[in-house]
């Protein structure tokens, strides 16, 4: 987290506290986006726009592949891991949140039930057939939370995203023009 509190794209990471009831645990201690929801929730109450949707679906593909840069993976990207807030009323910010999967310059296997459980289904379908993740694995996560917004203008982004063939999926860049296209 204090790795990528400088993309913006995360929450700030402030340190690391003693836990008070335990001072063998430490607590992290990181920026409170008190206004903000997690994109499930705001999803669920239908308030966004289509062009707030655009626009947070734009900011997260400018913001992964901020994190990308880092040589980070994030591994774990749905909706109840962004969280979205407003500046001011009407232009939705979002950042990346629970880096409990994440990866710095190395893969990651998913172990387990990846393959049948029915909460990986924003996994890409080769990291759930237990290979390694990779950034195409990202885009793929990116393309399933995009999806989640319903737009006919977003359809062809997100089926791209969601290829099945890694390599057949686009690059950040190409992901961000052609959603910068669409604003």
């Amino acid at each position: 987290m204090a790795f990528l509190s400088e993309t913006r794209f995360t929450p700030k990471f402030y340190g690391l506290l003693p836990d008070p009831t335990d001072p063998r645990n430490l607590l992290i201690a990181m920026e409170m986006i008190g206004s903000g929801m997690t994109l499930r929730k705001k999803i669920e109450e239908n308030t966004p726009t289509e062009r707030q949707k655009l626009s947070i679906s734009l900011r997260l593909s400018i913001g992964l592949h901020t994190i990308h840069d880092k040589n980070v993976l994030l591994n774990d990207q749905k909706d109840d891991n962004v969280i979205v807030y407003s500046l001011n009323g009407t232009v939705f910010q979002a950042k990346f949140i629970d880096f409990g999967h994440a990866s710095c310059g190395f893969e990651k296997r998913y172990g387990g039930n990846a393959t049948t459980n029915a909460r990986c289904t924003h996994l890409a379908p080769e990291v759930r057939a237990g290979e390694p993740t990779k950034a195409s694995s990202d885009v793929y996560s990116l393309g399933f939370v995009m999806a989640l917004f319903r737009i006919d203008k977003l359809a062809n982004i997100v089926s791209q995203c969601m290829g099945h063939e890694p390599g057949q999926r686009p690059c950040l860049p190409i992901v961000v023009r052609n959603l910068m296209d669409l604003m």
